[in-house]
């Protein structure tokens, strides 16, 4: 997530010169503060470019699968995308720093090809188990994630433009992260044009 490439509060060194988090609009307006309504995009499963710490990383078919299905090179340096299962750790940490009033939820059609699809609920850290990325950045690679497993959906969902019609696994995990985070997921993208767009109401 581009949260975790901010300069203060991603996973140091492994982060960008300038801030990726919603309040950094404020000092590039150079305007007071406002009242932001943030849209939380994010990914149906979890993505980075280059090094840094990545504890739902596959490095194997699963991750292969993932980057060619969802066509996983970055637009500006060409590099292709580590992938890994949806974590729900840093996506807790990216909305205490957003305050997300809504999310949209993009790419779940390529978890059509599984027929099983782990979820990262928390790390175990050591002997204990922790909800958020970790306070102290160094401390991540040590965190080794929990899984819970939810029931795929093998069909593709590109012609879908209908919540309703979504399969019931699909609104499931749909649901479940929603819970998980306490947001409501608004928007659902099920394919590259901007027609394969769902609003959920």
């Amino acid at each position: 997530m581009a949260v975790m490439l901010d300069g203060q509060f991603g996973t140091y060194p492994y982060t960008v010169a300038n801030n990726t988090i919603a309040s950094s609009l404020f000092t590039s307006l150079g305007t007071w503060e406002f009242p932001l309504d943030v849209i939380g995009v994010v990914k149906a499963y979890t993505t980075r470019v280059g090094g840094g710490p990545f504890p739902t990383e596959q490095t194997n078919k699963i991750g292969e699968t993932l980057q060619q299905v969802g066509n996983e090179i970055a637009a500006t340096s060409g590099r292709i995308r580590r992938c890994g299962w949806l974590d729900l750790p840093v996506l807790r940490f990216a909305n205490r720093l957003n305050n997300f009033s809504q999310m949209a939820l993009t790419k779940l059609d390529v978890l059509s090809e599984f027929a099983e699809i782990p979820v990262c609920v928390q790390y175990r850290w050591g002997t204990k188990l922790i909800n958020e990325y970790p306070s102290i950045s160094h401390e991540f690679y040590r965190c080794q994630p929990v899984y819970k497993k939810l029931k795929g959906w093998k069909e593709p969902l590109g012609g879908i433009r209908k919540y309703k019609d979504l399969p019931n696994a699909a609104k499931y995990y749909i649901l479940f992260i929603e819970k998980q985070i306490g947001v409501p997921v608004r928007f659902i993208s099920v394919g590259a044009t901007r027609e394969a767009l769902i609003r959920k109401e």
